[in-house]
């Protein structure tokens, strides 16, 4: 739902403080310098659907930590192997050929798939926290030829239908 990589420094220091803030106009998360991968603070918004999930949570509860682990690296790799065994658990293959189950990177492209085809490329590019634009470009942007069939589909029948009515409405 996030979209961020497994690897980012989103509680890169126990003591960071990092949260998500409902108060303004649309929720966001805030992730202070010595927490965060560019080392400034940031004020990233999340998706409607994120927020949604979050809010799930009573507010009484949403003050502990996620996860709660003493070194970077161990929690990155606890977090990114346990992401992997949900996937192979749940069968979800991404691969047949290679018998290669769902891992955060997977979820991550995934979110960034489904998210291209909502939002503009900067918009795109905030969200996944990409460094340059380049990037969501090359890996997220380029649009397959089945997606931009279906876009043209739905333009010709959108097309089709004012022409159908104007046909209709002057009896030509």
């Amino acid at each position: 739902m996030a979209g961020w990589p497994v690897n980012a420094k989103l509680a890169g220091h126990s003591d960071a403080p990092i949260s998500v803030d409902f108060t303004g106009k649309y929720p966001c998360l805030r992730i202070e310098a010595e927490a965060e991968k560019g080392f400034q603070d940031r004020q990233l918004p999340i998706t409607p659907d994120f927020a949604e999930w979050l809010l799930l949570t009573p507010s009484e509860r949403r003050m502990r930590k996620v996860f709660v682990v003493a070194e970077q690296q161990k929690r990155l790799d606890m977090i990114s192997k346990t992401i992997t065994r949900i996937g192979k658990e749940a069968r979800v293959v991404v691969n047949k050929e290679q018998g290669k189950f769902a891992s955060a990177h997977d979820m991550r492209r995934a979110f960034g798939t489904r998210w291209a085809a909502k939002v503009q490329p900067a918009t795109l590019r905030e969200i996944m926290r990409h460094a340059s634009i380049e990037t969501t470009m090359k890996f997220y942007v380029g649009l397959r030829s089945d997606v931009i069939g279906e876009e043209l589909k739905r333009i010709t029948e959108i097309s089709t239908d004012i022409v159908s009515e104007k046909q209709r409405s002057t009896g030509n």
